[in-house]
């Protein structure tokens, strides 16, 4: 690829330039035209609900007082319907006298509960047997049961059963012989309401003409008034998203019956209020404005781009192909090479920080050697550059290694031989980052992280820490006397195994020697201890790679049999412990006893959690012992 001078380049730019203040500059203009419309569509829009609230203010004191009317209403049907049965007993469990009763007062249903708050009677006879407790709705009235002066209306809301819009009220009778629930559909009961549409409320102020106004309920986005045909449908019909309903003062745009529009809203009550307009109408005027500002901005553009080109000088692009020629010697491994270029103040600065900047670079290898070798640990990093072919080993790596200088230069020379070095050294992992050396029996931790086209490992000598906590594990999870694993190591390795999510079919063993107080009073505690060891021996002769034994303390062991492909496999296994039961082991001094136990299975379909399933096989095994016991 050819590339151009840095002359070349800046009168290239500078055109380029130019074309982009004026393309800036057109839609700053244009930014600024947009935002004065919108700023005035957003005070029509204001204005608009400002007026739309003032008439929902005006109107709601009369709607409550039509909502209070109604409710006692609806308690007055009740109390009806309650006297109207009491003076004719016969038409209470009648049917067709209750059906001509709720016409009479005007009702759609009417349900009789008894004193237990159960329906005896209605004019529904589906909802015979119903209850108070019979689901949320009807739970709203059980507070008739414990105070007979109650008289409750429920809000209207949809019958679960029906899933028609009713108004529920109910009291006792006078007697206190029963209670009436009288039920109005929501048609009837929302009369009082429709006036006070938005749909209606629009009509009284004139809107503008070349807008759309819509009523959006905050709750379900179902359009509850327009100045259009969509009454009834949900916001996203028009186009309005979910994420959309809310109040935006400031204004959104978004696509609205298909055409892109500007959309103002503001929350009334439990409805948004959106006007809309199309963006056509809202930035009509846009156009004509910019087209006055584009023949200035040209004008102004051009003596742009020929001050630009007329600040160019030759000797910094001299300058800047010397100090890339240096840089470049620097970055292949020369740091001995020193920039120098003084033919102006900027560049003799750029050139003394290139070389403090080289300087440091050494001092600061130089100072972490020094550091790392103060610690009490040892250790060693390398530093490999894939882009400029460069390895630094540090002299902790060295030694760690115990690699001499001629080894540490083959290294350098040639990249390919140091990989091989690190991959043998991965062969003899024993933990996660923790390697062997079995030549220098040392064991190290190493990391290494790769950041763009250097990779930086670091290497430190845990030998002795390693070696410690090793033996404070075995201290910690191996039972001393039988050499396997105690209480806690069980319960570290079987869980370690449990989330294992390939573990198949597994079980535990609870498996419970027999005997030991004998031994321990006829041949005393010597001999008592060689009993569990023999215990412990028997075990080990049917732990494989697939059982897990320990012992939980006394005469009490753990089985834990795991990643079996099939239940028979692992009850053949299992059943290993009947064959050896009850053989004849050798103790001190010729004694002998019999090998007895009992045990209890519990398989990992019965429990998940190990303390749960050391339950249950405890249970079983005492459970096998009476078994054996009976015998």
């Amino acid at each position: 690829m050819n590339m151009q001078s840095l002359k070349e380049l800046i009168q290239k730019e500078s055109k380029k330039i130019t074309l982009l203040i004026i393309f800036f500059l057109v839609i700053i203009v244009t930014f600024f035209n947009c935002i004065t419309a919108k700023k005035e569509a957003n005070y029509t829009a204001q204005t608009t609900f400002y007026h739309i609230e003032q008439i929902l203010n005006e109107n709601q004191k009369d709607l409550n007082k039509q909502k209070k009317e109604y409710r006692q209403t609806c308690i007055d049907n009740a109390q009806a319907v309650a006297y109207s049965l009491q003076e004719n007993p016969d038409a209470l469990y009648n049917i067709d006298e209750l059906k001509k009763i709720a016409q009479y007062v005007e009702v759609d249903e009417i349900h009789i509960f008894n004193k237990q708050g159960v329906i005896i009677s209605g004019t529904h006879p589906e909802y015979y047997g119903y209850s108070f407790d019979s689901g949320k709705q009807l739970s709203f009235f059980k507070p008739l049961l414990s105070n007979q002066n109650l008289q409750l209306t429920q809000k209207i809301m949809e019958n679960t059963a029906s899933h028609i819009k009713m108004q529920y009220s109910a009291l006792w009778s006078e007697n206190k012989e029963f209670i009436v629930q009288v039920g109005m559909n929501h048609e009837n009961a929302s009369k009082a309401t429709k006036k006070n549409q938005l749909s209606y409320l629009f009509k009284l102020f004139r809107v503008n003409n070349e807008a759309q106004y819509y009523a959006i309920n905050s709750k379900n986005h179902k359009i509850v008034g327009t100045t259009h045909h969509h009454i009834g449908d949900v916001a996203s019909s028009i186009g309005l998203k979910d994420t959309q309903i809310k109040e935006a003062k400031n204004g959104f745009f978004t696509e609205i019956d298909g055409q892109l529009s500007y959309c103002v809203s503001k929350k009334i009550k439990n409805n948004y209020i959106y006007c809309i307009i199309p963006v056509r109408v809202l930035f009509k005027e846009v156009p004509k404005n910019c087209l006055e500002m584009i023949v200035c901005l040209i004008i102004i553009s051009i003596l742009f781009r020929l001050l630009i080109i007329k600040y160019i000088r030759v000797y910094v692009i001299d300058s800047i192909n010397q100090i890339n020629h240096q840089l470049s010697k620097i970055s292949k491994g020369q740091l001995d090479e020193e920039v120098s270029i003084n033919n102006s103040l900027e560049f003799q600065k750029l050139s003394h920080y290139i070389n403090e900047m080289k300087q440091s670079l050494l001092v600061n290898n130089k100072k972490m050697d020094y550091i790392l070798t103060q610690t009490n640990q040892l250790i060693g990093f390398y530093e490999y550059n894939q882009k400029l072919n460069t390895l630094y080993l540090s002299d902790g790596f060295k030694e760690i290694f115990s690699l001499n200088s001629q080894q540490c230069t083959q290294f350098k020379e040639d990249i390919n031989d140091f990989i091989d070095f690190l991959n043998k050294i991965n062969t003899h992992q024993v933990e996660k980052d923790i390697y062997y050396l079995p030549q220098m029996k040392r064991y190290i931790q190493i990391n290494d992280r790769k950041d763009q086209d250097t990779t930086l490992g670091v290497m430190i000598d845990i030998t002795t820490s390693y070696i410690k906590r090793k033996k404070i594990e075995i201290e910690r999870d191996v039972d001393e006397l039988t050499q396997i694993y105690n209480r806690n190591g069980l319960k570290i390795k079987i869980n370690k195994l449990l989330e294992d999510k390939n573990i198949a079919q597994y079980a535990l063993i609870f498996i419970d020697l027999d005997g030991l107080k004998q031994v321990n009073d006829v041949y005393g505690h010597y001999c008592g201890d060689l009993y569990l060891k023999q215990m412990t021996n028997v075990l080990k002769t049917i732990s494989g790679e697939k059982c897990l034994v320990g012992r939980l303390g006394g005469d009490e062991f753990i089985a834990f049999f795991h990643h079996y492909d099939s239940m028979e496999k692992l009850n053949n296994d299992i059943n290993q412990l009947n064959e050896i039961r009850d053989q004849i082991v050798l103790l001190a001094d010729d004694h002998s006893v019999n090998l007895a136990f009992s045990y209890g299975v519990c398989y990992g379909t019965e429990s998940t959690d190990l303390q749960r399933m050391i339950e249950i096989a405890d249970y079983k095994m005492y459970e096998n012992k009476r078994k054996r016991k009976g015998r």
